[in-house]
């Protein structure tokens, strides 16, 4: 639980994920996970969240998040500047 969504790409499947996780794989479309990564870790899907998802808060303002939650977050699927943001990614995880 905690009161932001908070994400983690894990490049190389080498950490194990915990008790409150939810593991998102490309699926279908192929979106690249650092580009969805970003965009969770993004101020706008915090917005989103903490108006969307607020009748959800416990005291103290913490969301158990699961995939229910995940996916309902609208995810743009047309990025105009994917490679762009992909060439940011790569240079931060490097």
């Amino acid at each position: 639980m905690t009161t932001n969504l908070e994400c983690f790409y894990d490049v190389d499947g080498e950490y194990l994920a915990g008790k409150s996780t939810v593991i998102i794989s490309p699926g279908e479309k192929k979106i690249n996970l650092g580009v969805i990564c970003a965009f969770l870790n993004s101020a706008v899907t915090s917005f989103y969240v903490n108006h969307c998802f607020n009748s959800l808060k416990m005291s103290g303002g913490a969301i158990n998040w699961e995939v229910e939650q995940i996916s309902r977050i609208p995810f743009p699927h047309d990025i105009k500047e994917e490679s762009l943001l992909i060439s940011y990614i790569n240079r931060l995880l490097n």
